[in-house]
């Protein structure tokens, strides 16, 4: 006899409303101030809209059949998105480390030398 068990979540449910909108905060934050970030973004828009195929693709809701151009097409646009996601990581964890730090410069546990 086995007994199924629910997981319960990593997070609490609370963080993943708050996570969007972090996300939504970094993205703005990465588009004003890392002008390789936004030629990436660029790209990737100029790449779903010239190449159908490429919107296809993501969206998965029906089977599609490219060429190998096509395909080199496809590579590069992952490729680009891979790029952004990760200056999204690093900026994240660049962000979690400076308030971090400022916290524990708040709390009175690291002085200024330290930090």
């Amino acid at each position: 006899m086995t007994t199924q068990t629910t997981m319960e979540p990593l997070f609490p449910l609370w963080t993943i409303s708050a996570f969007e909108k972090i996300e939504e905060f970094s993205s703005e934050e990465l588009r004003e101030h890392d002008m390789e970030y936004r030629k990436i973004c660029k790209q990737i828009i100029q790449m779903e809209d010239e190449y159908s195929f490429v919107r296809n693709l993501v969206d998965g809701k029906s089977a599609v059949r490219i060429n190998e151009e096509e395909h080199e097409i496809y590579n590069q646009y992952q490729s680009l998105c891979f790029d952004r996601e990760r200056k999204e990581r690093q900026y994240y964890y660049w962000m979690g480390h400076k308030q971090s730090l400022e916290y524990l410069k708040k709390a009175g546990l690291v002085t200024e030398q330290e930090g």
